[in-house]
Formats: C-alpha cells, sequence, structure tokens
C-alpha cells in the first residue's frame, strides 16, 4: 500500500483486525505547529516537525520505571 502524503506530516500505518475477522486500516498523521506569541494571529506549520514516536517511552529503564508517553 502506498500512501500519498501532500502535507508532509510525519505518517505511518499498520493493519489491524476486529473481532469479526474483518481487517482494518489504521492510519496516523502527526502534525507540529507553531502558535502565534499574540492572540489572533496564525497558526502556522512547524518548519521542523516532530517524529513519530513507534514505541512507549519510559521515564528510566524499560520494565522498571513509568510509561512517560505511550
Amino acid at each position: 500500500m502506498r500512501i500519498l502524503n501532500q502535507m508532509g506530516y510525519p505518517h505511518q500505518f499498520t493493519m489491524g483486525m476486529d473481532k469479526a475477522g474483518h481487517e482494518w486500516i489504521v492510519v496516523v498523521a502527526k502534525g507540529t505547529f507553531d502558535f502565534p506569541a499574540e492572540p489572533g494571529g496564525l497558526v502556522r506549520k512547524s518548519a521542523e516537525q516532530v517524529p513519530l514516536v513507534m514505541a512507549d517511552t519510559q521515564t528510566g529503564v524499560a520494565g522498571y520505571s513509568a510509561t512517560l508517553w505511550e
């Protein structure tokens, strides 16, 4: 499968299956934006896009510390 991403945001997809056995595709796109310093200003797409995180992030050693992001 090929996803055409014309916005330039980091993206990824995976396949999933429900309990009835039907296949589903899950698509994730992550956008990073710069907010204006003053009220009423325009929100703009950030020049540097933060990448997708493909696994949990822990506060310390995995399995022995709390999950920071999942």
